[in-house]
């Protein structure tokens, strides 16, 4: 009875140690950078909105922004057990994000995409979905928000808050 015990103990204090190691970050839309748009040849550096900690663009059709995600635990490939993207949806088309976990020479090994389509202030959520890494890899997102001409509101990005393992 008492190794039994003494095992679920240690077992416990495994789990413990293990949370008490994760890693969490909230991070602002601020970190994220505009993707060229090859169709106009020019970057949307007078039409988007860089207010305060949000990114949002006014305009027609779509801007993609690309956001990389900061690691601490470079050697780590357990991957994020918890990752959020909160974005302001005023537009009605859908809002696609992809999560990317690539290694250090940048080829993919996971992508997952997550996409909303109702307006409001939203979270789209990939939980531990993004569940694998290689040591010195890397993490991003990749949204492509909804464009609106002035007064309209455009569609903003405003934090991604994810836990690394």
């Amino acid at each position: 009875m008492k190794t039994r015990i003494g095992w679920a103990a240690f077992g416990l204090l495994l789990l413990l140690a293990a949370v008490a190691h994760a890693d969490r970050k909230v991070v602002s839309a601020n970190n994220c950078l505009l993707m060229r748009d090859s169709d106009a040849g020019e970057y949307h550096d007078n039409i988007y909105d860089r207010g305060g900690l949000r990114i949002g663009y006014h305009g027609p059709g779509f801007l993609g922004v690309v956001c990389p995600l900061f690691r601490s635990k470079t050697t780590s490939t357990g991957g994020l057990s918890a990752l959020k993207v909160n974005v302001q949806k005023y537009q009605t088309g859908g809002l696609l994000c992809y999560a990317e976990s690539s290694d250090m020479n940048g080829s993919v090994l996971k992508s997952v995409t997550r996409t909303i389509t109702s307006t409001g202030i939203r979270s789209l959520n990939w939980s531990n979905s993004l569940n694998t890494s290689s040591s010195k890899g890397t993490y991003g997102i990749l949204c492509y928000l909804d464009g609106a001409v002035l007064p309209a509101k455009a569609d903003e990005l405003f934090s991604i808050d994810y836990t690394e393992l």
